[in-house]
């Protein structure tokens, strides 16, 4: 029928709840996860979970052996459905990899329902094996050739359903109301290859960084579910609203629209050709109006009412349909229907069809089958809309004092109702949107702006953070075993910066490695009480906190004597059951990584549960004794520090 959809995967069920499946290790506050899944031969995979709920400081990453990466993954993801999808990644196994807090890792829900294994050469991520669309299209990349198109390519997406199947292309469309609801416009002919649109992906700015060579780009947007709204056959449209409003800050925008039955005199369609990166047509002869087109390989595209256009320079392929038709004042007009165009075909080839978006605004007269009250649902009775960003409030994420917001983006004909705060008690705003600390309070505050454009109000959030940061509690074992190292975790609120530090004058016995984000790991092997500190800031300020950890013996009742010592040095293990006693000790100077000396523990070495070990032969200064145990599950040591002179 000259469709032009696009598969290279399908779809497993499987089970795998993470929690219960995972490989566990618990180090102090921490637990760490890992899972390996592997479907032999698959060509790429991609997982989708049922049930999705990351806890507060939980990060995730997924990967494959050839090094491409998503995450971390965190609970900025969780989602009221509990559903989520993983990118696409070549090869035939994934890690995947968990780190929270252990006092949270009973809320987790990270359970695989799906994998999408793919059977052909084509995934995000592998290298190389990226550029499956026509020659022809080589040097059509979206980035390069595409000049003067750079506020409508942010509107484009490609579609990924559950089975990991990258099969058309939509964009995000704008309605009279200016007010960003997230609407995708595809074609009608996908809905049968989205299977359930609640679990579909939507990528957004996939396309090759550089012109001439191509290459292939991780640094895209993904956004998962969506529900349907209305679609109808004989103009093949189908409109899906995404389930989240993308961040502001990713810069993607919504494309305006004409339902005029003006035919555009020249224009583009922006599309993923094969499941490529983004790449652009152009054409620039007037494009035909017409029912039940039939191209000269006597073919017909799904539906009825099309747009033909000839092209001038790229073609489309699979993976293309649903892709916007752009007239020469930038307006959708349509979207692919499909067509007989490939590269270097015979000109009677070098044409497509769309489906009229004038048509699709009445569709077959219901809610369901018309664009008009979902683009429209005040009735204004636009003929055209404008291309638009995405409205945000602007201003600073800190409040020290005072600061001012606006809306960013604001369209003509919409107002700002209203400012407010979540918590007046730490910040107030004003009519005018300025904000002011209340006295020396500190916390996050969100704001919110009321607006109206004659359809309803609706709100734009952001939240801040007023004055100092928090160190909302700290979180850490403060009585271990030697050898025992563990995560010291502080919960920071409105941080910039944070540094750890051994406050105590024994810190030379301890490691500590500041791991960012008020995480960090502490270990000894001397026995003593050690005090930490972590020092945190923000543009409004700096405070510190800290806890105090105590570090015990992994033996219980060493005795080494005396202390300083000369020739000799006793240990006495008379309190250690006889089925406990420690296999070796080595002896270490202040700076080497070497022992100077190492005396097994055994029979012929111990009497009456105590060894003698020689020092005379050590230069005089100060050593660490390590005291090893070897069980089979871990090795435990313990250093004792022992002056000779």
């Amino acid at each position: 029928m000259g469709s032009k959809t696009y598969r290279f995967a399908t779809a497993m069920r499987i089970d795998i709840d993470f929690l219960q499946r995972a490989n566990w290790v618990t180090r102090g506050g921490m637990s760490y996860g890992r899972l390996l899944i592997v479907a032999s031969e698959a060509k790429s995979l991609s997982l989708n979970f049922n049930s999705f709920f990351i806890p507060e400081l939980g990060e995730f990453v997924i990967y494959n052996s050839k090094g491409t990466i998503a995450g971390p993954i965190m609970s900025e993801e969780n989602n009221g459905g509990q559903t989520w999808a993983s990118p696409i990644f070549s090869g035939d196994s994934l890690w995947i990899e968990a780190k929270l807090p252990t006092r949270t890792k009973g809320a987790l829900k990270f359970k695989v329902s799906g994998l999408a294994f793919g059977y052909r050469d084509l995934d995000i991520g592998k290298s190389g094996g990226f550029g499956t669309s026509g020659g022809c299209m080589a040097t059509n990349n979206v980035m390069c050739f595409g000049n003067g198109w750079e506020f409508e390519r942010n509107a484009v997406c490609m579609l990924v359903n559950q089975s990991g199947t990258r099969f058309c292309t939509g964009s995000m469309i704008n309605n009279s109301c200016n007010n960003n609801v997230p609407y995708v416009l595809s074609a009608n002919h996908c809905l049968p290859n989205a299977g359930n649109v609640g679990q579909l992906r939507f990528i957004f700015q996939y396309w090759s960084p550089v012109c001439d060579p191509s290459q292939d780009d991780s640094n895209y947007i993904q956004f998962y579910g969506s529900t349907l709204r209305a679609n109808a056959d004989p103009s093949d449209f189908l409109l899906l609203q995404l389930s989240q409003l993308p961040d502001p800050t990713s810069g993607i925008t919504y494309l305006g629209w004409d339902r005029t039955i003006n035919a555009a005199t020249s224009g583009v369609s922006i599309h993923h050709p094969m499941g490529d990166v983004m790449k652009i047509s152009t054409f620039n002869s007037v494009a035909l109006r017409a029912d039940n087109y039939s191209f000269v390989n006597l073919t017909k595209a799904p539906g009825s009412q099309h747009w033909i256009v000839n092209w001038a320079s790229g073609v489309t392929e699979d993976g293309s349909s649903g892709g916007p038709l752009l007239n020469q004042s930038k307006k959708l007009v349509g979207q692919l229907s499909g067509g007989p165009s490939y590269c270097n075909a015979p000109s009677g080839f070098l044409k497509d069809a769309y489906g009229r978006f004038d048509n699709s605004w009445t569709g077959l007269g219901s809610d369901a089958t018309r664009l008009s009250n979902w683009l429209d649902p005040s009735g204004f009775g636009n003929t055209t809309t404008s291309s638009i960003g995405l409205s945000h409030i602007a201003g600073n994420n800190f409040v020290c004092t005072t600061s001012s917001y606006s809306v960013a983006n604001l369209q003509p004909g919409t107002s700002v109702v209203s400012w407010s705060s979540s918590n007046a008690s730490v910040m107030t705003i004003n009519a005018a949107g300025s904000a002011s600390r209340v006295g020396n309070a500190n916390g996050q505050v969100t704001i919110t702006a009321t607006l109206n454009n004659g359809c309803g109000n609706f709100t734009r959030t952001k939240i801040v953070h007023v004055g100092k940061p928090i160190v909302n509690g700290i979180s850490v074992d403060s009585d271990v075993c030697t050898g025992q190292g563990q995560d010291v975790i502080a919960n920071l609120i409105g941080a910039t910066t944070s540094s750890w530090a051994v406050t105590s004058g024994n810190g030379f016995n301890a490691t500590l490695m500041d791991n960012g984000n008020g995480i960090a790991y502490f270990n000894s092997y001397v026995q003593d009480c050690y005090g930490l500190q972590i020092a945190v800031s923000n543009v409004c300020g700096s405070i510190s906190d800290g806890t105090t950890i105590c570090v015990n013996s992994c033996f219980g009742g060493l005795v080494a004597y005396p202390n300083p010592a000369k020739d000799i040095v006793t240990f006495d293990f008379s309190s250690f059951p006889e089925n406990n006693l420690p296999d070796q000790i080595q002896i270490f100077d202040e700076k080497s990584i070497v022992a100077q000396k190492s005396i097994d523990i055994n029979r012929d070495s111990i009497h009456d549960k105590k060894i003698q070990i020689a020092t005379h032969d050590l230069p005089r200064g100060t050593y660490y004794f390590h005291v090893i145990k070897n069980d089979t599950s871990q090795m435990k040591v313990e250093k004792i520090r022992i002056v000779l002179e």
